[in-house]
């Protein structure tokens, strides 16, 4: 039983295909830069030192404010990566 050829298909761990423009690779790996920075923040060491219920910020307790901090920065940077690439004709789709 044969399929279809794979031959145009990568193997194994594929971050960028070829051809991607070195400002779009920038732009990924600074934003995965941004997103392990900030998922590392919501976990033990650092989560544990603003964990506490004073001071109040809006409202929220320390530990609430930080989670939604949080959440705000990682919206605020998809935002940025989508518009950035939006109209980017480095990688238009293949045509064939």
């Amino acid at each position: 039983m044969s399929g279809p050829s794979n031959d145009r298909l990568p193997t194994g761990l594929v971050f960028f295909r070829p051809g991607v423009s070195k400002a779009r690779r920038q732009r990924r790996l600074a934003f995965l830069a941004l997103y392990f920075t900030v998922a590392a923040c919501l976990v033990w060491p650092i989560y544990p030192l603003f964990s506490g219920i004073r001071p109040m910020i809006l409202g929220f307790p320390l530990s609430f404010a930080w989670v939604i901090l949080a959440l705000f920065v990682m919206f605020a940077a998809l935002l940025a990566l989508y518009m950035s690439e939006e109209g980017d004709p480095s990688e238009a789709p293949d045509e064939g």
